[in-house]
């Protein structure tokens, strides 16, 4: 027989050869050197076919040097592990063993529809893994976190569900580029169908996303307390920010909710892609992490396309691109691998709201947040980029110092027991633009009054007297809007004491510039 075309000249179809049609010269070859061709295979037939040839390539053919080599072009097994959902996690014996386990995987969730052109599923170990170890630091996080997001999870996605998602959403011949695009949200349902909040079914239902009678919603409506769904407005697995009357806490939709509002969307919203699916959004729907069917890629946008069109949510130019396991994993794991080094964090979204405690978006380390230290107050800024309000979200967090942190004074070195806000001088700069200076007193009407551990909320009254406020623990947070300018600086001009007893000068304490602008380089969540 001829060699294949596009493949190597050694390697022969011996899938077309019975016993007596072996070439002499093939069996002529030393084990070493027939097994090296017989590691051309790149198909489960092709070897079954071999090891019915003869006795000698029936063993050859079971090497486990052969079974790697297929693993890695059939699945993209670069190990002989099996899926992470089968077994108790230990590698496999062999990479024959292997690949039986890849296989019935595969086969379970009926996978051959996402299969290559050339039959294979060469993606498909290196991204259920990464789907695995990304719910595994997920779910870590909330378990030590913010065990009532964890709650949230959903169990896995049924064959039903998905069917039901892909035939609403996809139709019955999705194209190539589109069954690679699914994929990754395959798996990843395949472990978790999102998170399952009751407030969304609510939500949903009423708005036509999802057809549900009006007995059933009755009976969800009247089975949930007010408290909880209020509480679930702010559990969003995929974090938030606030400011003023902006509140937004992004949640991982199941997939009945994904196929509903892409669906509802397609309908409504001229300028929404067709090609895109929401398989995430903001409780109030204002924003909407979209995946987007023909290219893949992950996009950012809301409910004013006409004004702000979608962003990108991965680095324009990213080193290696996104992998074998496509950008939507790429993303997600980015997002938990940051969450679980502590750059996002549990906080409540909206300052001194308990009910609104979620993964707050706002960054509390790496090249996006700055810290400074004056005379032990510490001011740690950075801000978030609101793509779909086109605008940026930043956030001060003032506090003193305790001992043993770095940067820590005691009374006698700082000179105070508590200090208090005046005023504020910020300065904001753009490329070509004369630096803008916002000076005045306060923030937003707040004179917290610092004392170690925590602030007393002092407001300013109708009269423009400083009233005193409650005691709170914590650090002071204030949170405001820009526009997505390059950096934003400043200070905080403090009295020792407090405004009405002072026992000192006033001293100014810095605020470290932080950039406002997100680089091509940055990714967005």
């Amino acid at each position: 027989p001829r060699p294949r075309p596009h493949q190597h000249p050694i390697r022969m179809d011996v899938a077309m050869w019975d016993a007596t049609d072996v070439p002499g010269q093939l069996l002529d070859m030393p084990d070493t050197l027939l097994t090296h061709v017989l590691c051309h295979l790149e198909a489960f037939a092709e070897v079954a076919a071999c090891r019915c040839c003869c006795a000698r390539l029936g063993a050859l053919a079971g090497d486990d040097e052969v079974w790697a080599h297929l693993c890695v072009a059939q699945f993209g097994l670069r190990e002989p592990r099996p899926p992470p959902s089968v077994g108790d996690g230990l590698p496999c014996t062999s990479f024959r063993e292997a690949a039986r386990a890849w296989a019935a995987f595969a086969s379970s969730l009926r996978l051959d529809k996402f299969r290559d052109t050339d039959g294979k599923l060469s993606t498909l170990a290196p991204s259920t893994i990464a789907a695995a170890e990304t719910w595994a630091k997920l779910e870590r996080w909330c378990s030590l976190n913010l065990r009532e997001l964890g709650a949230t999870l959903a169990p896995p996605a049924t064959q039903a569900a998905w069917d039901s998602f892909e035939a609403t959403v996809v139709g019955p011949a999705p194209t190539e580029a589109v069954r690679r695009a699914l994929l990754p949200l395959r798996l990843i349902t395949s472990l978790h169908d999102g998170q399952d909040l009751r407030y969304d079914l609510l939500t949903a239902a009423p708005s036509g996303a999802i057809e549900v009678d009006d007995e059933t919603l009755l009976a969800l409506s009247e089975d949930t307390d007010d408290a909880v769904l209020n509480r679930q407005r702010s559990l969003g697995l995929l974090g938030g920010y606030s400011a003023y009357d902006i509140h937004v806490s992004s949640r991982l939709y199941p997939l009945q909710l994904m196929a509903g509002w892409t669906c509802l969307l397609r309908r409504r919203m001229p300028l929404f892609g067709p090609s895109h699916v929401v398989i995430g959004a903001s409780f109030d729907l204002s924003k909407h992490i979209c995946l987007d069917l023909d290219t893949g890629q992950v996009l950012i946008g809301g409910l004013q396309r006409e004004r702000l069109a979608p962003v990108s949510a991965l680095p324009l130019a990213r080193p290696g691109g996104t992998g074998d396991t496509g950008a939507l994993l790429a993303w997600l794991g980015e997002y938990a691998s940051r969450l679980s080094a502590g750059e996002f964090g549990a906080a409540d979204l909206v300052p001194l709201s308990p009910i609104t405690r979620g993964i707050s978006l706002m960054p509390r380390a790496g090249l996006r947040c700055a810290t400074a230290v004056t005379r032990g107050i510490e001011v740690a800024a950075s801000a978030v980029h609101a793509h779909e309000h086109g605008s940026v979200i930043y956030s001060l967090r003032i506090r003193i110092l305790k001992e043993g942190e770095a940067g820590y004074e005691d009374p006698s070195q700082r000179g105070y027991d508590t200090a208090q806000l005046r005023s504020r001088h910020w300065i904001i700069r753009s490329a070509g633009r004369v630096p803008e200076e916002v000076r005045g007193p306060g923030v937003i009407g707040k004179y917290p009054l610092l004392q170690v551990g925590g602030w007393r909320d002092d407001e300013q009254d109708r009269s423009g007297n400083v009233r005193p406020g409650k005691e709170c623990q914590g650090a002071f947070v204030y949170q405001s809007m820009s526009e997505p300018n390059d950096s934003f600086e400043g200070q905080l001009l403090f009295v020792p004491g407090s405004l009405v007893e002072p026992t000192g000068p006033p001293f100014p304490v810095t605020v470290a510039r932080f950039p406002l602008v997100r680089g091509s380089d940055e990714w967005a969540f």
